[in-house]
């Protein structure tokens, strides 16, 4: 899953900001991390498979954590793996139990077939999955109420389980379970809703084309001032006409006159209608 939180962005009033003003940034923890890490995971622990074989499962240190969580003695776990099931390129797996069924009536008519030869431990295993899935089970690549039919599986490969190794039943295949699923859980507590603050904020989450932090000018320090064009100063200089910005007032008018000859004689109305010399 890739992430838009940058490394650094424009923090000018950050005491580690560079003489540009970019400072170094630390995205939100990974929730998903923050939950196994909670839950007593190495630090390392998303560097792991969790879906893992047997053999492979003794070196991952998630299983050991998980063994002690759910009170599985973990040493006595590797013993009986080392001494019940054995190195893994040592390892013989329980032929598939290829069972024959004779034939009956005529084929094509209601009731009859032809004969067959399936694999009744990779039968049986479907079996068990669909009854465990409430009987609402996938046969031949579609989701169906049918149960699973023995001619479908022919094929004589030994079947294993999701452990990589023969049976579904054993101390060994009921530890790996319980270990799996706890693990399993919390994987699964630290997805949903939090992969949104892993991923952190996307552009199209807000109308944005392209990069929110490039859009918002926070991956990058802003330009210096420029010198500003000439065409900013292309203005005309003419003053030989005054513009009044306002109508006329008298009394302006005469305080002007005064001003400039302080021995004219004025006459002015006033706001009452008369004359005042």
């Amino acid at each position: 899953m890739s992430s838009s939180w940058p490394t650094e962005i424009w923090d000018p009033r950050n005491p580690l900001a560079d003489d540009a003003g970019m400072a170094p940034y630390t995205p939100p923890a990974d929730p998903n991390w923050l939950v196994g890490k909670n839950s007593g995971l190495p630090d390392d622990w998303q560097d792991y498979n969790m879906k893992t074989n047997v053999w492979d499962a003794l070196e991952n240190p998630l299983y050991k954590v998980a063994a002690q969580a759910k009170g599985i003695d973990w040493d006595d776990f590797k013993s009986r793996v080392n001494t019940q099931i054995g190195p893994e390129d040592e390892y013989e797996y329980i032929p598939a139990d290829m069972v024959t069924v004779p034939a009956v009536g005529k084929s094509g008519r209601q009731g009859g077939h032809s004969g067959y030869t399936y694999n009744k431990s990779a039968y049986d295993f479907a079996m068990k999955e669909w009854e465990k899935s409430g009987k609402w089970g996938e046969v031949d690549g579609l989701l169906s109420i049918l149960p699973p039919k023995p001619e479908n599986f022919t094929d004589d490969t030994p079947v294993t389980n999701m452990f990589g190794f023969s049976g579904y039943t054993g101390s060994i295949y009921e530890d790996m379970e319980t270990m799996y699923g706890w693990l399993g859980e919390i994987d699964s507590k630290g997805k949903g809703s939090y992969e949104t603050i892993a991923k952190g904020p996307q552009g199209t989450d807000y109308g944005i084309v392209g990069d929110i932090w490039e859009h918002y000018g926070l991956d990058k320090a802003p330009e210096g001032p420029t010198t500003l064009d000439d065409s900013y100063f292309s203005y005309q200089e003419n003053f030989a006409t005054a513009v009044p910005s306002s109508p006329k007032d008298e009394w302006i008018n005469a305080a002007i006159a005064l001003g400039n000859n302080p021995d004219v004689e004025l006459e002015v109305t006033t706001n009452q209608g008369g004359t005042k010399a």
